[in-house]
């Protein structure tokens, strides 16, 4: 049973007597010339809402309303314009409109409307369906043939999906993501085909509906490792084109015409960087740069931030190590604070860090942004990060990781037998020599206290920390100033 409520038109045309039938059961006929009483007799209709311009009312009104009667189906009659102006068809457009208030599921059918009004009824039913949620019973066409006996009744259902998969297809070429109610749309058609025991049974469209609704909740999420994989599930199953194809043409035609487009898109998402240097860092710029063409603003700067982490990993499984990414950032961030920001690749971090403060803290900020001012920071950002990405400019973060800007100075070594207080000077000169700036500095050997002291005095602010080391006491820390 379809909805039990018929919206209809009629027009001015010399209906005939026909034989009506629903399509595919020509056993049970009813005769009339009106097709939405034929319409009500064979999908047990209980109530008719009939628009009739002020020519239809005279010319069949009242004899629709006595068959109508007869058969004991509700006729409500709302008066329509032609249509011949703007105006008029926005009017119409307001009449159907208001005819659905507080149904759920409704029925059309458009045998005897004239000029416009098919068209504005497809409209109308995508606006319901797609705003207030009204289920559609069926969308009917009778095709009356003068030569013939019977005229078959159609239920143009697939010139909806059609509209779906328009609104679908729309949505991914500028999001990117298959929107849920394209991921319910695949697996409706999918179950639908075992359920009316149809002659292709899919094998492939309910597993690529589940592709879809993992690849979108990563890219929603910024998940870079499960977009990888997600998307390379996708391509995978994309690869059985012969089947698909073949399940798209029976099952979901428009389908068919758009799974190219998807192929193109998730291939640039996840194309091979195996042959290049920093492998995963220019991965994920990639998908930062996918993001943002497609208006994922703030998922494209979650993983530019994450690109820069991405540059020292050079071990796919230490991608989801936590504590080292965590090192790398903590690293990152305190050599960009307190290193010339001149380096393109601490100006990055700097730029990178920014806007990720400006968007993780919902706008409560004094100095905000648009959106098209954000868009055009993360672009000239994209550019600034794969020009900075070289050993050059990362190789102090590199030494810090490796261990390599820490230094022990023995103190016994800076003089012969005894130490003089009026040579502390020269000491201290010496110690900042080879300690250098920035670096882990370690004192041991033999040495008096006061020398300890002023050289320790010294490196502060110099040293990144500053450690002693004696046989009696390992690594006994003075200052540190590390980010970990």
């Amino acid at each position: 049973m379809v909805g039990n409520v018929l919206i209809s038109f009629l027009g001015v045309g010399d209906y005939k007597v026909t034989k009506y039938f629903m399509n595919g059961d020509d056993e049970k006929v009813f005769s009339t010339k009106y097709a939405p009483i034929a319409i009500a007799n064979l999908a047990n209709i209980e109530k008719i809402i009939l628009l009739v311009t002020k020519e239809s009312r005279n010319k069949h009104f009242e004899q629709f309303k006595k068959e109508a009667n007869d058969l004991c189906v509700k006729v409500e009659d709302r008066d329509i314009p032609e249509g011949l102006t703007e105006n008029e068809r926005w009017e119409i457009w307001d009449k159907v409109i208001d005819c659905t208030e507080s149904m759920n599921q409704i029925s059309f059918d458009i045998t005897h409307s004239y000029r416009l009004i098919p068209f504005y009824v497809f409209l109308t039913i995508e606006f319901l369906r797609n705003i207030r949620g009204i289920d559609l019973g069926g969308l009917y066409y009778g095709l009356y043939d003068k030569d013939k006996e019977k005229s078959p009744i159609i239920n143009l259902g697939e010139v909806l999906d059609i509209l779906s998969w328009i609104n679908f297809s729309g949505f991914f070429v500028k999001t990117g993501i298959f929107s849920k109610d394209a991921r319910d749309f695949v697996r409706k058609i999918h179950a639908g085909a075992y359920r009316n025991n149809s002659s292709i049974k899919p094998k492939i469209l309910q597993t690529i509906a589940g592709n879809f609704e993992s690849i979108s909740s990563s890219l929603n999420l910024a998940q870079d490792i499960n977009i990888n994989k997600y998307t390379d599930d996708l391509l995978k199953n994309l690869e059985k084109e012969d089947d698909l194809i073949k399940e798209a043409n029976y099952l979901a035609k428009p389908f068919e015409k758009i799974f190219k487009r998807i192929k193109e898109e998730y291939k640039f998402l996840i194309s091979d960087e195996q042959a290049t240097d920093f492998v995963y860092a220019r991965g994920t710029i990639r998908k930062a740069h996918w993001c943002l063409e497609h208006g994922l603003l703030t998922q494209s700067i979650l993983l530019l931030r994450e690109a820069l982490v991405n540059v020292f990993i050079e071990d796919k499984n230490e991608l989801t190590d936590r504590e080292k990414r965590e090192k790398i950032s903590y690293v990152c961030n305190y050599l960009a604070n307190t290193t010339d920001i001149k380096n393109p690749f601490f100006k990055s971090i700097d730029k990178v860090n920014n806007l990720r403060n400006l968007i993780a803290h919902c706008g409560y900020n004094k100095n905000l942004l648009d959106e098209k001012s954000i868009e055009s920071d993360i672009r000239d950002l994209i550019k600034l990060i794969e020009v900075a990405i070289s050993e050059e400019n990362i190789k102090e973060v590199r030494n810090f990781l490796n261990n390599k800007s820490s230094v022990e100075i023995d103190l016994g070594k800076l003089y012969e037998n005894v130490a003089k207080v009026g040579e502390i000077e020269e000491y201290r000169d010496k110690v900042l020599e080879i300690a250098g700036d920035g670096k882990n500095v370690t004192l041991t050997g033999n040495a008096p206290v006061w020398m300890y002291l002023y050289i320790a005095h010294a490196l502060h602010g110099k040293a990144k920390s500053l450690r002693y080391s004696s046989p009696v006491i390992k690594d006994f820390v003075i200052f540190d100033h590390n980010p970990y």
